[in-house]
């Protein structure tokens, strides 16, 4: 899931450009800003499943892959003009994000020992940021559904 959502990162804003049909210049910083509200917001669902809703933190974790998945399958099916509907599954996308960290935090202090746990997640990050670093590096030759479709896939 990380290796997707930081693939993303450098993903989003050329999708954004190319989907545009209006040209000019698109507003990154309100952009950049309704994707944090749009995690804050998925961190206030996961309060409210795992509160009082009662859901497991794995039920929200696969929740949260399941609709990240689908959300990122979405730039491979949409057509150039469609800049509002990519941008409101990328929110979507981001919203998820939202209940994958807390989730997973909560995951990780209950498997992984506190003493070994920095090191553990240090060893895992090495597969992650090499999926990361490859991505980028065939971004150039390599189309963005191709891209987005292998992030879909890492979820």
């Amino acid at each position: 899931f990380e290796s997707a959502m930081y693939t993303f990162v450098f993903l989003w804003s050329p999708i954004l450009e190319k989907a545009q049909a209006t040209g000019g210049t698109l507003p990154y910083g309100y952009i950049f800003a309704s994707f944090m509200v749009s995690i804050m917001i998925g961190s206030v669902i996961f309060k409210e499943l795992n509160g009082r809703r009662r859901w497991s933190h794995e039920a929200i974790v696969q929740l949260a892959f399941g609709v990240a998945a689908v959300s990122l399958f979405v730039p491979v099916f949409t057509a150039v003009g469609d800049e509002t509907f990519l941008f409101l599954t990328f929110n979507i996308f981001e919203t998820c994000c939202g209940l994958y960290f807390p989730s997973m935090g909560t995951i990780r202090g209950r498997f992984v020992p506190e003493e070994t746990r920095s090191t553990v997640m240090n060893v895992f990050r090495i597969p992650l940021n090499l999926i990361v670093v490859a991505a980028l590096l065939k971004v150039a030759s390599m189309s963005s559904a191709l891209l987005f479709s292998i992030c879909a896939m890492l979820v």
